[in-house]
């Protein structure tokens, strides 16, 4: 398992930290609407999540100012087409703050709109990041915590939590997680993106490191328990857990890490090991005698509602064509010159489900009343009216052609609408009015519009609406209520 630092060194050189840091300006603020791409997931029931550590190391994380053509590297991963698509996007090792940016403004060219800041982060100028709701700063460090959290929908909520224990090089950084509550079209779900503790000599065994991930574990669960039990998280909810949690899913400590964070893993696919330096190029060259593992997950917090046919895949982002990197071969290694398609030592988890329908979905509606506020009356004598109002399909006002309502002139009610409430199984409503003239030779269509309302977007409630036609409007208003 990878350390922080490439080096596996504590040592810091800290000028070097000052000035990756020093960049900082007030953040942009996002607009009040996303702008998504052609390739945006449209289907409000679905929810698709990539995962990627991005290895944007600091000059001062590998000590001799190697950065693995982080530039082009980012270009790549902007082109490649794997983050294209998704609701969410959890990043790791934003540490370079210069192509840290560079990727998070491509992601909101791409339509991320709603971004976190970077945990541990100053403000970064000429970036999109809100700021924070809140923060819980249990640790420090010189360097960012390098984790944040980019969504194509509204990001209600922003936290950040910086871990209070790590060990060897990731003590220096300000390790911990983001925390956003975000609203896709009325499915409120939340996302934890962390990157906990490295394994490190500098820890002293792979069991000390595997113990200062406990604690870290321990603060998210409690960090997620408030939040339950204060009604802020709720049971209709689902959570994930987003990250490079360092921890292979091959051994116990997996299986100790879900239980607990009160975590369930869904399907896995695709490649074997998210880091694999017997086949990844950027992870040979950092950690040649490393084992394969799999280390990143997208996990559904147990208590809430879960997303169903929940699964991952593996997926390993490739440049169209080599790409020169320069940097060491490992701890203590040399420093050489390679060649390379790989985008980063990790590959990304693309994790997808389908949001739960909600329990007792029944809802009722009743047409309140129908006024026309727009008509034709082209004789000065008033319209001639015949036509339907529907519920789903269900009359609640209906008059034939043969018995049109004679010289009705604007404002005025429709009679006889039908108040009785109409039910619905899976909370959608469809009201359609089509409302006409008779005009004899030529009628006019005053009103032919339809109104939807559903309970995964829309609030119950009294609602007035205008239908329009060609010749004229309606203003329509209904009551939703649960059944």
């Amino acid at each position: 398992m990878k350390s922080l630092c490439s080096l596996g060194q504590a040592a810091i050189a800290l000028t070097a930290v000052v000035a990756t840091l020093a960049a900082a300006g007030p953040a942009a603020a996002a607009p009040a609407q996303p702008a998504p791409d052609a390739m945006t997931n449209d289907s409000p029931d679905t929810l698709r999540v990539v995962n990627y550590n991005t290895m944007l190391l600091s000059k001062w994380m590998t000590l001799d100012n190697s950065q693995f053509a982080n530039q082009d590297r980012v270009r790549a991963m902007l082109d490649n087409g794997f983050l294209d698509g998704q609701d969410v996007v959890v990043l790791e090792e934003l540490f370079n703050v210069d192509t840290s940016k560079q990727l998070l403004n491509g992601l909101y060219e791409k339509g991320y709109r709603y971004q976190t800041r970077v945990v541990g982060a100053s403000k970064w100028s000429g970036t999109h990041g809100r700021d924070w709701d809140a923060e819980h700063m249990n640790g420090g460090g010189l360097e960012n915590g390098g984790v944040a959290v980019v969504s194509r929908y509204p990001i209600d909520v922003a936290e950040q939590q910086v871990f209070a224990k790590g060990c060897a090089a990731d003590k220096h950084a300000q390790k911990g997680f983001a925390y956003a509550k975000i609203n896709k079209g009325g499915q409120v779900f939340h996302v934890v993106g962390t990157h906990p503790q490295a394994t490190d000599s500098g820890c002293g065994t792979r069991k000390d490191a595997a113990a200062v991930r406990a604690t870290q574990f321990k603060e998210i669960d409690g960090f997620l328990s408030g939040k339950e039990q204060r009604g802020e998280a709720g049971s209709t909810e689902p959570v994930l857990l987003v990250g490079d949690f360092n921890v292979d899913r091959a051994t116990s400590e997996y299986r100790e890490m879900l239980t607990q964070l009160h975590a369930t893993d869904g399907r896995r696919s695709g490649e074997p090991h998210s880091f694999d330096p017997k086949n990844n190029e950027l992870a040979r060259i950092r950690y040649p005698d490393d084992p394969p593992e799999d280390l990143d997950f997208a996990l559904q917090r147990q208590g809430h509602a879960q997303l169903g046919d929940w699964a991952g895949e593996v997926v390993r982002p490739r440049a169209g064509s080599a790409l020169t990197v320069e940097g060491r071969t490992g701890p203590g290694g040399i420093f050489i010159k390679d060649q390379v398609r790989d985008l980063s030592d990790h590959y990304a988890l693309a994790a997808s489900g389908r949001f739960p329908k909600p329990a007792g979905q029944t809802w009722k509606l009743r047409v309140d009343n129908v006024r026309m506020t727009k008509g034709d009356e082209q004789d000065g004598t008033g319209d001639d009216l015949y036509g339907d109002v529907t519920v789903n399909g269900h009359y609640v006002w209906s008059v034939a052609r043969s018995r049109s309502l004679d010289d009705k002139k604007f404002p005025y009610d429709l009679p006889s609408v039908a108040h009785e409430y109409l039910t619905s199984g899976d909370g959608r409503f469809s009201l359609h009015a089509h409302i006409v003239d008779n005009d004899g030779a030529g009628d006019d269509d005053l009103v032919d519009q339809t109104v939807s309302w559903d309970a995964a977007k829309d609030t119950p409630g009294t609602h007035t609406t205008t239908l329009t036609g060609r010749y004229g409007a309606a203003e329509v208003t209904y009551t939703v209520e649960r059944a």
